[in-house]
């Protein structure tokens, strides 16, 4: 076993050592040559014909470099090498091709890539939170049929009887829709959320802290908000120094507490830049002269809940709907409220419509379409170049290059292609992707 090791270790470093060992190796057959001659000057030969008779002598240098070489490295390795080498120099002696090669490649992965980012962003990845798996997002269903995002607006006394009734749910947090509010010098978009927003999610700020229980509910609580990353970045480059500084917001002075992680965008439906968060309680100041708590038919909040251990989403979801039944009992509603589901909370609502999801199997198939075309335009590219190599190809086999060898050689050319291809479209589709991120 320790001689096996030895031998396999003499192996990989003769293969990286080639340069260096077949130098050595020259110099030893040069040497053996010089002293077959010496031998054969002695015995009254000329120089010339003692060089001659010491090469016969040895023997084929050229295949005793070739047996060496395969005793002091590792063939297949070696092999393959060589192989990469000369595909690497044969695109690169052809930079035509491979530029349209390449950029055809990248095109269609980039594409595909891209388009597939921003379907996985909006609707198949979940909101950064932790446990996300156990957070739901509660939507009604009307008895017209009325679609969108209006499914998602619950008014504040609902969620005043949902979060005192449902022991499904660990935690209900409201957050209103994203709305403008007039600064000193310009306009901002904020969300007045309940006072347990950020804490029920597990955000951790990276400043300062989020809301008090009692700056949610207490009448007269003093004005604060909790700043974006980006809005934290872009009004106050970052300022270490901005908790406890004011904002003011309809000329009403608001103490800046805490500033959001950069990942965390919020909860809007669907997901739009927030500037800030405000605790519902002081939605007065922000929104002078509209009482979004008190009437059970303006309904300007959006609801999620963190489950509760023993809870599962159906048992969930039934007690929901009990809820909202009891609610609406004796009430006069503009819309009668059928149903309530939950579903998985991502940047964009309605995933499950079966509109969007045929909107998206459409664009998918179109995607796959533009992905078919690249590769039929590239294997008529390598096709047309396979023709115009038939004579090289000939020459190499009449020189004595297996079959499996040249099929070797063409399949690593066209593997070094795919490579190059293929990281060109990473590339391209981070580019993309960060584009229509921003």
């Amino acid at each position: 076993m320790f001689d096996t090791l030895l031998a396999l270790l003499s192996r990989l470093s003769g293969t990286f050592r080639r340069r260096r060992a077949e130098q050595e190796f020259d110099d030893e057959i040069a040497q053996h040559l010089d002293l077959l001659a010496q031998d054969y000057i002695h015995h009254g030969m000329s120089p010339e014909e003692a060089r001659m008779a010491a090469r016969r002598t040895f023997g084929g240098v050229a295949q005793t470099r070739e047996t060496q070489r395969e005793l002091r490295g590792l063939p297949q390795l070696d092999s393959f090498l060589a192989d990469l080498r000369y595909a690497v120099r044969t695109l690169r002696n052809s930079p035509g091709f491979t530029a349209v090669a390449v950029l055809t490649l990248a095109l269609g992965i980039g594409v595909n890539t891209t388009l597939f980012s921003a379907f996985n962003a909006v609707a198949l990845k979940p909101l950064p939170m932790a446990d996300p798996g156990n957070v739901v997002r509660l939507e009604r269903w009307f008895e017209p049929a009325m679609h969108g995002n209006i499914q998602y607006g619950f008014s504040y006394p609902e969620y005043l009887y949902f979060r005192g009734h449902a022991g499904a749910f660990a935690s209900l947090v409201a957050s209103s829709w994203p709305f403008g509010v007039d600064g000193e010098t310009s306009k901002f978009l904020a969300q007045t959320v309940s006072g347990n927003y950020f804490s029920a999610f597990g955000i951790v700020p990276a400043l300062g802290r989020t809301f008090l229980p009692e700056e949610d509910s207490a009448p007269g609580a003093h004005p604060v908000l909790v700043l974006s990353h980006a809005f934290w970045d872009r009004h106050y480059r970052q300022d270490p120094l901005v908790l406890g500084k004011i904002l003011k917001l309809n000329g009403v002075a608001f103490t800046i507490v805490g500033v959001a992680p950069e990942n965390f965008p919020g909860t809007a439906v669907p997901s739009e830049p927030i500037d800030f968060w405000a605790p519902i309680a002081m939605q007065g100041e922000l929104q002078p002269g509209n009482d979004w708590r008190s009437n059970a038919n303006n309904r300007e909040f959006i609801l999620l809940a963190r489950l509760a251990p023993s809870a599962g989403v159906e048992s969930a979801q039934a007690q929901a709907q009990v809820l909202m039944q009891q609610f609406a009992a004796g009430r006069v509603q503009p819309e009668k409220t059928v149903a309530i589901t939950l579903q998985r909370p991502t940047y964009l609502g309605n995933t499950e419509d079966p509109r969007f999801l045929t909107a998206v199997a459409a664009l998918m198939l179109v995607v796959g379409l533009v992905w078919l075309i690249a590769c039929a335009n590239l294997a008529n590219m390598l096709l047309a170049r396979a023709a115009a190599r038939q004579r090289e190809i000939a020459v190499r086999l009449a020189l004595g290059a297996g079959r499996g060898r040249i099929v070797r050689q063409l399949l690593t050319e066209s593997t070094v292609l795919a490579l190059v291809g293929g990281a060109a479209g990473l590339l391209l589709a981070s580019w993309s992707a960060r584009f229509l991120w921003l």
